[in-house]
């Protein structure tokens, strides 16, 4: 599992290029909609990185309120990625074919 939390937290994963822009991406989103709304601390919720074998671990959370799907095909690779957010956490999974 790898915790993030901040934009400065991204150098866990920088070598990993897809899922670092999955990650980087979707912060600096909740990062302007922070601005536009401004109803939100900075740090408002936690994202974890999920491997296959931990996914028993979201078992308690129940059903997220999005679900969202990213398919990168990338030098011949496809990668899949799914983001399950929750009221305070985001859970990524790579869920890419074996």
């Amino acid at each position: 599992m790898i915790h993030i939390n901040s934009i400065s937290d991204l150098s866990k994963i920088r070598d990993d290029p897809e899922l670092y822009r999955e990650v980087a991406s979707y912060l600096l989103y909740c990062q302007y909609e922070n601005q536009q709304y401004g109803d939100f601390d900075d740090h408002y919720f936690e994202l974890f990185i999920l491997d296959d074998q931990e996914v028993n671990l979201i078992k308690d959370l129940g059903e997220p309120e999005e679900t969202v799907l990213t398919r990168i095909e990338c030098c011949g690779e496809i990668r899949i990625f799914r983001r399950l957010v929750y009221p305070t956490e985001i859970i990524l999974i790579e869920e890419s074919p074996k």
